[in-house]
């Protein structure tokens, strides 16, 4: 501001100097006013595209209110969330680190950070992002399952079966809180369990599927089935474990947890070029 004074002390000092300095400021306030104006339009056409679901608009507008208010903590917070729905974790951690701060009392910014780690794999830092969130809202069940999940990425699987389990029981339409807890489950070994949790909730799923788009029914369904059939390649069951299995892949050809139970059971039916073949299509995937 110094600087800016020092400029206009070659004005000659007369009411010429007086008008250009209040025309000056005229500008400098209505430049702000239409800059705040224009920020707070992008930020709600935003809001109301990232509701819709319509994350690439939603990107673009929050974009336009940042370039018109650079240090919008709203703007950062916002679009950092988009992020992590599309998928651009590194950007979505950089924003949403820079927020923070300000934000530091709300659950769904710490439920984010976890999930943009997550997405880079950084499931430690994750977890505390997620264990942060709830010290805040403790029955928030979307950072429960998140910090369940993350634990059995982690191979903390008995820190999993401890903290899903008692829910199970409690909402027993949960189909994520089962693929977790029968994941878990798994890994200890505890194949029976797991058989015994996942068992008919594929083929009744009708009341668990509430207003779940059906592409989102259909993915659970695959998973599910995949678990399931862990848990009978884990009893070295490998007919029904294939069985489930060729019916996921016939849906979901990609799906690397089937891919690599298939290979694994062809592996114990001494079939190794089919189990290579499968272990290929697991890598590209």
């Amino acid at each position: 501001m110094a600087k800016q004074e020092s400029s206009f002390g070659n004005l000659v000092k007369s009411p010429i100097r007086t008008k250009v300095l209040v025309l000056l400021s005229c500008l400098a306030a209505a430049g702000c006013a239409t800059s705040g104006h224009q920020h707070s339009r992008h930020l709600a056409v935003g809001n109301d595209a990232a509701k819709s679901g319509n994350y690439v608009d939603a990107v673009a507008s929050y974009e336009k209110a940042l370039a018109e208010v650079p240090q919008s903590r709203p703007a950062q917070r916002n679009l950092g969330i988009v992020l992590v729905k599309i998928a651009d974790y590194e950007r979505a951690l950089e924003l949403l680190v820079g927020v923070a701060k300000e934000y530091s009392q709300d659950p769904e910014v710490h439920y984010f950070l976890g999930e943009a780690c997550r997405g880079l794999r950084r499931f430690s830092e994750a977890a505390k992002h997620y264990q942060a969130g709830l010290r805040i809202q403790a029955n928030d069940l979307r950072l429960i399952k998140a910090l369940a999940w993350t634990w059995h990425k982690m191979g903390q699987n008995a820190w999993t079966v401890q903290l899903i389990e008692p829910l199970v029981a409690q909402s027993r339409g949960d189909r994520q809180l089962r693929l977790i807890l029968a994941s878990a489950l798994n890994e200890q070994g505890q194949f029976d369990k797991s058989i015994r949790l996942l068992s008919g909730v594929v083929e009744s799923n009708a009341q668990a599927t509430g207003n779940k788009a059906q592409g989102d029914v259909q993915a659970e369904d695959m998973l599910l089935l995949t678990a399931l059939g862990n848990a009978y390649l884990g009893k070295r069951d490998c007919a029904r474990a294939q069985g489930l299995y060729t019916r996921v892949l016939k849906i979901r050809p990609f799906l690397d947890g089937a891919l690599i139970g298939s290979a694994k059971c062809h592996l114990e039916n001494k079939r190794v070029t089919t189990a290579v073949q499968f272990l290929e299509r697991a890598v590209k995937s």
